[in-house]
């Protein structure tokens, strides 16, 4: 009797230490916005497709294919860097961005759509890509200081 009964709460703590698990490993989904303020229009060079960029647009990069201008699944990877590569093409030049996720203080993650967590990004003229405050309204006309990491500075190519 007690054998049975010692087995059950065996099994018991055992499932419910698997459902912890489970919950504490799930990430949070995401989104990056990302504006263009460097005065120009561009080119965002994706897989075999482009995405226009307007002078004052923002785009969101999404694993949803539903909800974002970029799918994060047509973006290359690059894992020596940690983060998906935006390549960008200005009048004068490409520009390849590595979108890494360094740890930031909470004022810059916001709350969007289905609780995905939020960043938001400025593309300046001088070409270095800015992140601003959440939930911060487009376009930033007084960035905050930069994180450390911050802001991406692209490799030309």
């Amino acid at each position: 009797m007690h054998y049975l009964r010692r087995l059950k709460l065996t099994v018991l703590n055992t499932a419910l230490l698997m459902v912890v698990l489970l919950l504490s490993s799930c990430q949070r989904p995401y989104a990056i916005l990302l504006h263009n303020n460097s005065g120009e229009n561009l080119t965002i060079l994706i897989i075999d497709s482009e995405v226009e960029w307007q002078s004052g647009q923002t785009l969101r990069v999404t694993p949803s294919s539903r909800i974002a201008d970029i799918n994060v699944r047509d973006l290359d990877y690059e894992y020596d860097q940690g983060g998906w590569v935006i390549v960008v093409q200005t009048s004068k030049a490409t520009r390849k961005y590595v979108l890494s996720h360094p740890r930031l203080p909470e004022e810059y993650l916001g709350n969007g759509l289905g609780g995905a967590w939020e960043r938001y990004f400025q593309l300046e003229p001088d070409g270095g890509l800015y992140i601003v405050k959440a939930d911060t309204p487009f376009p930033v006309e007084s960035l905050p200081s930069q994180p450390p990491g911050l802001p991406i500075k692209p490799d030309n190519i």
